[in-house]
């Protein structure tokens, strides 16, 4: 007899397909008839490296494709089916829903937590329009699942896939590395050090690989482009305006600037918070990558949102407290895009008033980050009172 939890967890991955295969339909729809296009553009980009690839050529042939090639590879079949790529995205959500349930049923938790990614309409809005982040929350939720299951080899193998494909998982690294054997006092052991190699030596043989194809331009576009970049358009993040006010001077120095406050908080973090509680940890991680971060888009938050449903269970918080906190996370992004609308459609000055906004986002951010770690289920008081 199928139990009613299982029923429930069924017509949630179902109504959960429905909602995104519909949207894809119109998406495509809203594409061929509207001036305002739906599909991302980062779709297009996509679309076009896995034709140049397709034809036998270099995908860095396309302008702005910053991007392993494997991507462009994987998406290959996009050439003779225009929105292969979405489906794959979509099912890559879908199979993220998969671990995530998983996840929580090894927590004795109730699997219908993860209708807060599988329902989540950030989620569903960046697989339709053709974004392919879908495919390392699969990787980095699988490499997760299998080292609560004590699989390292195959943990190892995904979480080497996630960083090859977008480089931000490797924040993760010190963090699995230390919760792997967490009751054992060596730094090193036996199951730290396969899983190090494992997923170390792919990510370096797939880099061995690509390099040997396709050289310096393969290493530059897809890696070291991003700790150098300079990006004077208007984001979330809090150094947007200073790096458009010095665009043309001392961008790239800022830029790498901006690295210490990040990667020193996510340092700490890793050392001193992880065996208290490995999901807390990541969560709090990703935050800070995301908010301390040069450029932050959107899609960028649904690095930390397919983590989330993994602690809620356990959150010492309550639904108003948690009410309040999305409500003001939603009120300061909303604020954002009014000055952002002003901005590009209406061709106002309004950069100050953008970067004032984003301030505003961080600060929320930085808020509810506290909040995720004072409730957390194993709360690590010294450290915050340190």
């Amino acid at each position: 007899m199928v139990s009613k939890s299982r029923i429930s967890t069924t017509s949630l991955y179902i109504l959960s397909a429905v909602i995104r295969f519909a949207l894809l339909i119109y998406g495509e729809w809203q594409d061929r008839t509207m001036e305002l296009k739906y599909t991302d553009i980062d779709y297009k980009v996509y679309s076009d490296a896995a034709n140049y690839v397709y034809e036998g050529n270099s995908p860095y042939l396309r302008h702005t494709y910053r991007y392993t090639p494997l991507l462009a590879y994987i998406l290959i079949p996009n050439v003779l089916v225009p929105f292969f790529g979405k489906i794959l995205f979509i099912v890559g959500d879908l199979v993220s829903g998969c671990f995530l349930i998983k996840l929580l049923k090894l927590e004795n938790e109730n699997p219908l937590w993860s209708a807060t990614l599988l329902l989540n309409p950030i989620a569903i809005n960046v697989s339709t329009r053709g974004s392919s982040d879908s495919l390392t929350s699969v990787l980095l939720l699988g490499a997760i699942y299998f080292l609560k299951t004590n699989k390292i080899e195959l943990a190892g193998i995904l979480y080497g896939l996630s960083v090859h494909l977008r480089i931000y998982p490797i924040i993760y690294c010190l963090s699995f590395y230390l919760w792997i054997d967490k009751e054992k006092s060596s730094f090193f052991t036996y199951k730290r050090i396969k899983f190090t190699l494992i997923s170390g030596g792919l990510f370096l043989a797939l880099i061995a690989v690509f390099w040997k194809i396709y050289g310096w331009e393969f290493l530059y576009e897809t890696y070291l482009y991003h700790f150098i970049r300079k990006d004077n358009r208007h984001n979330f993040s809090l150094y947007f305006y200073m790096l458009y006010l010095t665009f043309q001077s001392a961008a790239k120095v800022l830029g790498l600037l901006a690295f210490i406050p990040q990667w020193g908080l996510i340092a700490y973090l890793g050392f001193f918070m992880t065996k208290k509680n490995l999901y807390t940890t990541l969560i709090a991680e990703t935050f800070i990558f995301v908010i301390f971060n040069k450029v932050c888009t959107a899609q960028y938050f649904l690095w930390y949102m397919i983590l989330i449903p993994l602690l809620l269970p356990k959150f010492n918080i309550s639904l108003k407290r948690i009410t309040v906190l999305l409500t003001c996370w939603v009120a300061s992004e909303l604020f954002w895009n009014y000055w952002c609308y002003r901005l590009e459609y209406l061709g106002e000055n309004k950069f100050l008033e953008i970067w004032i906004a984003s301030a505003l986002f961080f600060m929320t951010n930085a808020w509810i980050l506290r909040e995720i770690i004072v409730a957390s289920p194993v709360i690590p008081i010294k450290m915050l009172e340190d």
